[in-house]
């Protein structure tokens, strides 16, 4: 679990979120896949920014939100229970979203 304001987190490796609530922004640097436990919640007010490299990002958690979303990946699933705004996107395969709410960029 994570909760704070803002937070940076580095792994070499892939990382899995489990619940985690931030009041503004989040960034993600993994060198592997990153995903999201079964009954993971993902809160994120502000942005949820994640670097995957040439991996994955799977967040298919029915809870999931977060108002704005920048991803760099191979390949990115993303579900999200309102709608948010894309930053920067850079993903070289394929991107499929699902989202409850309005998704702007």
């Amino acid at each position: 679990s994570l909760g704070a304001k803002s937070a940076y987190v580095k792994s070499s490796g892939g990382f899995e979120f489990n619940n985690v609530n931030i009041s503004y922004d989040l960034n993600i640097s993994a060198g592997g896949d990153v995903t999201d436990g079964a009954s993971a919640i993902i809160n994120v007010s502000d942005e949820l920014n994640i670097s995957a490299a040439s991996k994955d990002i799977v967040l298919d958690g029915s809870n999931n939100r977060f108002g704005k979303l920048s991803l760099g990946a191979k390949s990115a699933y993303v579900k999200s229970s309102g709608g948010f705004e894309f930053n920067d996107i850079n993903i070289s395969d394929d991107l499929n979203i699902s989202a409850s709410g309005d998704v702007t960029d």
